[in-house]
């Protein structure tokens, strides 16, 4: 068994507020989760304060839960990741798991969440996804220039 995280920090991203609720409320009594409901604003967060653990949906409107899960790995944060859904896209779940996340369906996460909090669920060595990360795509996070992510002042951020 590994050690629990090491603050508890734990950021979750869901859309919707009923979800975002259960998984908030499965983790209380052992963290004290930052909820999130839209990628802008977990994307904020993440760079900002990065947590401990990351508990994202794959699907997040016009973006998707990889695009953070590549942001933990190209910025080489300490934090764990989960990826979630309710329903299965096999290549989105490929790349999560090729970046180093752990991969849940929604309707068991809020039973195990508290588990991967604790520290009672062995993470995976994400070094060697983020080596693959690394490769297939060869910038460091300052190099990722995404058009939409340009501030008035021209800044890529």
């Amino acid at each position: 068994m590994q050690p629990s995280l090491s603050s508890g920090r734990v950021l979750i991203v869901e859309p919707d507020m009923e979800r975002s609720e259960q998984l908030r409320e499965a983790v209380a009594a052992i963290s004290v989760p930052t909820v999130c409901h839209d990628f802008i604003g977990a994307r904020r967060i993440l760079l900002a304060t990065p947590p401990d653990l990351l508990v994202t949906n794959i699907f997040l409107g016009a973006y998707n839960g990889l695009h953070l899960v590549h942001l933990v790995a190209a910025n080489h944060f300490p934090t764990k990741v989960i990826v979630y859904s309710s329903r299965h896209d096999a290549v989105l779940v490929a790349e999560a798991r090729a970046a180093g996340a752990f991969v849940e369906d929604f309707s068991g996460l809020a039973d195990v969440l508290p588990s991967y909090v604790s520290g009672t669920v062995v993470f995976p060595d994400t070094s060697v996804g983020r080596e693959a990360v690394e490769e297939a795509h060869p910038v460091t996070a300052s190099e990722i220039k995404l058009s939409f992510w340009r501030e008035p002042n021209n800044k890529i951020v």
